[in-house]
């Protein structure tokens, strides 16, 4: 059975995740039993429903649609364009990116702008103008009126109600963290430096502990003892599920821009099937292993290079903890609580909204195709 090491990482803020939302079918119908209108022919239906817009999500009386989806998309494009050209596949990673989020993103902004009305909060004036003349700034457009020019009169009056709304979201997320009341006090603060301290002491007598299991695979491996293939299904806790551990074809390049330095330096006089020592690597420790060298094609013009195909034993490394001074943990431990009680307040919000999001990416982008 695989030995299986426990591993100490102290974590002091949480992330903020705000409520989710169930999925539910987008495009419902009603019939009013009290109608006396004769039923619709079902081509007269069908061709209602064809240019009904879809809905992709919904907050109350909140609605966004796939046309809505759609703007959101040009408008992201035509931004991304005035700051430098933009290829075809640039182009379709912003829509992708749009077809992926805008539905989530939508609810969980509306949520905020319902606590934004509940609360009567206030906008600085003229801060959409502001917001403009800032991202003109970073674009090689010259004036507000070169910016509505390239975008066209709709695009640029979604860029003002976008500015807008991303502001009332800030606000309300500052007012919901001001209201945590949040402090850390002298105790608290010391109670946690203390945490991350015995972690690392924790983390230390681990690290000694690998590496002296490390070094006897190796010992053991040498004398013939373990066979490498052994060593890899009962100590390695590499990633990949290989049995006998093979890890990758790798150039020069890629061990240098992986910052492999015991490998940079041990593979040139290295044969087929010989192994290293326990060396660090890839925020661990490593035996690995030499399967084989071979010039490889590197590129369309039959470059060749010197490819090694490696296989290794990876022995994962704790984490270390930089021990932070007190006003750094105390700000931390702040950021917590707030970050907790924001959390709470959305969900309350969540809870008292009627919600309706498709959750499914795959089922999104069907209603930007039409489908």
């Amino acid at each position: 059975m695989k030995s299986k090491m426990k591993y100490m990482a102290a974590a002091v803020c949480a992330a903020i995740v705000l409520a989710g939302c169930n999925d539910k079918g987008a495009d419902s119908s009603t019939t009013d039993a009290g109608n006396s209108e004769p039923a619709k022919p079902a081509a007269v239906k069908a061709e209602q429903a064809t240019k009904a817009p879809k809905t992709v999500a919904r907050v109350d009386d909140a609605v966004y649609t796939v046309e809505d989806l759609k703007a959101e998309a040009d408008l992201r494009c035509a931004l991304a364009s005035a700051v430098k050209k933009l290829s075809d596949k640039a182009e379709k990673g912003i829509r992708a990116k749009v077809e992926k989020t805008a539905g989530r993103r939508f609810i969980q902004q509306e949520l905020l702008l319902k606590y934004f009305r509940q609360e009567n909060l206030a906008l600085d004036d003229g801060i959409v103008d502001k917001s403009i003349d800032a991202l003109i700034k970073q674009t090689r457009i010259k004036s507000i009126e070169q910016l509505e020019s390239k975008l066209g009169p709709e695009s640029m009056a979604l860029l003002r109600k976008n500015i807008e709304k991303d502001a009332k979201e800030a606000a309300a997320r500052r007012d919901i963290r001001s209201k945590a009341n949040a402090t850390a006090s002298d105790e608290e603060v010391a109670e946690w430096i203390e945490k991350i301290k015995n972690g690392n002491e924790v983390a230390s007598l681990t690290n000694a502990l690998i590496y002296a299991t490390a070094t006897n695979v190796y010992e053991r491996l040498k004398e013939g003892s373990l066979t490498f293939e052994e060593a890899v299904q009962d100590y390695s806790e590499a990633d990949e599920e290989s049995v006998d551990g093979n890890w990758n074809t790798f150039y020069m390049e890629n061990l240098h821009s992986m910052d492999e330095k015991a490998l940079i330096e041990l593979l040139p006089g290295m044969d087929k099937g010989d192994i290293t020592p326990p060396i660090e690597s890839d925020n661990g420790l490593a035996i690995v292993k030499l399967v084989d060298v071979q010039n490889y094609t590197k590129d369309r013009a039959n470059n060749t290079e010197v490819g090694y195909d490696l296989a290794r034993i990876f022995f994962r490394l704790p984490m270390f903890i930089e021990i932070p001074t007190t006003e750094e943990m105390r700000k931390a431990l702040v950021e917590n609580k707030e970050n907790e009680f924001f959390k709470e307040v959305v969900q309350k919000l969540s809870e008292s909204s009627q919600i309706e999001g498709l959750q499914d990416d795959k089922v999104t982008k069907r209603l930007m195709q039409g489908q």
